[in-house]
């Protein structure tokens, strides 16, 4: 016991209170490091090296750690997930940004390669309106293209220092803006536009040691001019403890070009169209008692109707629609004053199955599994919550695509808010 005040309170909680007070510098000094050490890229898979590079789906923190499920959710801070509407529960404005660390190993049965990556994972803002209404506007990754593939030169001299190193760098970047409207206390809707844009680098450069000469000898850029499309969106309870929610958003099509760079400087350009795909979610949640939840999400997209890539180098043939899903459950967050910091916490658990829109060079598919767990901490009790997950995954199997990756990954999310007469 200690004695605080004149009042004896547990070791325990006292402890407790002290990493609430010194937990949001704590994580707020952490996110910056991660900033200050990204490389850009979220994953940095080897798989991402062909099409538009790895897919993102949106989920923050609290989110990835519930096995990627927020269709459904309904809480005050879930307003930046790919379902707009849930942002209508939340009756404060509200600022967001999710950051995220990473590591990957990769093999292929015979060598294995490890590489850390960091970077911010979307930032978003809502702001209630008046009659039901408000505003919601993101900005967030779509697709990462980074990765790095270096191996060994077969040259007749015997040589292992001749090595050929492919690197890919950059994504794409999704913008949008929703209007959400809550119609009754117990349905909501949303409706938005968005555009998706940005670029994706190749690099490759041969090191010979042969004749010590190193240099680039294929570059190829692909530059996606902005692509527009819209989105909807639900969230509904249709009786008590029972959530559903939907998204729906439409294709985008947009101009691009390709800038191939070959030995010996000869380059040249091809203009092209480029088409995301067609896709739809829908998700539900469950109470059960005062603070457990259950939730599953399911994400479709129409990879098989969509078209990317230059047509001369077109991958339409080994595109696949995708059936994303998870899993998760969580004790919900206390947010009441003069609770022990301990349950005040949110703790949660998941898993996603995450097939890949790209099969590999043999026409067999890319698979992946992910199971995450985290925390949330709110912040007082209307002034935000700070999640933390952690994801553990493999894709990929080295006995049908000769080459597997199993990679950690730590993400931080930071929501913010402040009523209204505060701004």
């Amino acid at each position: 016991m200690k004695r605080v005040h004149g009042e004896e309170r547990p070791l325990r909680q006292v402890l407790a209170a002290r990493m609430q007070r010194a937990a949001p510098t704590l994580l707020a000094l952490l996110g910056l490091s991660l900033s200050l050490a990204g490389s850009g890229a979220q994953a940095g898979s080897i798989f991402a090296r062909d099409g538009v590079g790895e897919w993102i789906e949106g989920y923050d923190g609290a989110a990835q750690a519930r096995g990627g499920t927020a269709l459904a959710v309904a809480e005050a801070y879930n307003a930046f997930g790919p379902n707009a509407a849930t942002a209508a529960l939340s009756k404060n404005a509200a600022g967001h940004v999710g950051l995220t660390l990473s590591t990957r190993w990769s093999t292929d049965g015979v060598e294995t390669s490890r590489r850390g990556t960091s970077s911010f994972t979307g930032m978003g803002a809502y702001v209630p309106i008046g009659g039901g209404f408000g505003l919601r506007g993101m900005l967030r990754p779509v697709s990462d293209g980074a990765y790095a593939i270096e191996q060994r030169l077969e040259t007749g001299s015997g040589s292992s220092g001749n090595r050929r190193r492919e690197e890919g760098s950059r994504g794409l970047l999704q913008y949008g803006g929703d209007l959400v409207w809550q119609v009754r206390p117990r349905l909501a809707l949303a409706a938005g536009v968005g555009l998706i844009s940005g670029s994706l680098l190749e690099e490759t450069t041969y090191s010979l040691a042969d004749s010590g000469w190193s240099g680039a000898s294929v570059r190829n850029e692909l530059r996606i001019e902005p692509a527009v499309f819209l989105t909807g969106g639900l969230f509904a309870e249709p009786i008590s403890r029972l959530a559903l929610g939907a998204f729906v958003q439409t294709p985008a099509q947009g101009d691009a070009r390709t800038n191939y760079r070959a030995p010996e400087g000869a380059s040249w350009k091809q203009d092209h169209q480029i088409e995301f795909p067609l896709a739809a979610g829908g998700g539900v949640s469950l109470r059960i008692g005062s603070r457990l939840r259950l939730s599953s999400d399911l994400i479709w997209r129409d990879w098989e109707g969509a078209e990317i890539g230059a047509p001369d180098q077109s991958g339409r043939a080994d595109l696949r629609s995708t059936l994303r899903w998870g899993v998760g459950i969580e004790r919900t967050a206390r947010i009441e004053r003069r609770v022990d910091p301990w349950r005040r916490l949110a703790l949660r658990a998941g898993f996603a199955w995450v097939p890949w829109y790209l099969r590999d060079g043999s026409g067999d598919a890319i698979d992946e599994w992910r199971a995450s767990a985290g925390i949330g901490l709110p912040i007082q009790v209307d002034r935000g919550m700070i999640d933390l997950a952690f994801v553990w995954g493999q894709r990929g199997d080295e006995s049908t695509n000769g080459l597997s990756e199993r990679y950690y990954r730590l993400s931080l999310s930071f929501t913010f808010a402040r009523v209204l007469r505060q701004y």
